[in-house]
């Protein structure tokens, strides 16, 4: 489910994670299994440093978009026209972790302090 390819990085240099596929047996759906799942690897996808991440689902898939924009705060990002084999639409979902975003960037300024360049600190 997470997916490190230079597809994955934004023009800012940060990662994002990508959900590819993610499915219940229907005899076990509605028991939470589905957002534990998600919920698992939101997780991973953090702890790799990613500051975001994407998955597409179908536009007639209705409980999946309320799964992932209702408990977990996905946004939709981009219709996809004739996405599936199938030629139905999908919608490009994105979460942006925030916490992760903001310690990526004060890392990121920390490497930018050189050897030999004064660091700054603030006491």
């Amino acid at each position: 489910a997470i997916n490190n390819n230079n597809n994955n990085m934004t023009s800012q240099g940060d990662w994002t994670g990508y959900i590819g596929m993610l499915a219940v047996r229907e005899s076990y759906r509605r028991k939470g299994i589905g957002k534990a799942l998600v919920r698992q690897v939101l997780q991973r996808m953090k702890s790799m440093n990613c500051t975001s991440a994407t998955l597409e689902t179908e536009v007639t898939n209705v409980t999946a978009q309320k799964l992932y924009q209702t408990c977990f705060g996905f946004v939709r990002e981009e219709l996809l026209v004739r996405y599936y084999l199938n030629w139905n639409d999908a919608y490009r979902l994105r979460l942006w972790f925030h916490d992760v975003k903001m310690t990526n960037r004060r890392r990121l300024e920390k490497d930018r302090n050189l050897p030999g360049e004064p660091v700054v600190s603030k006491s």
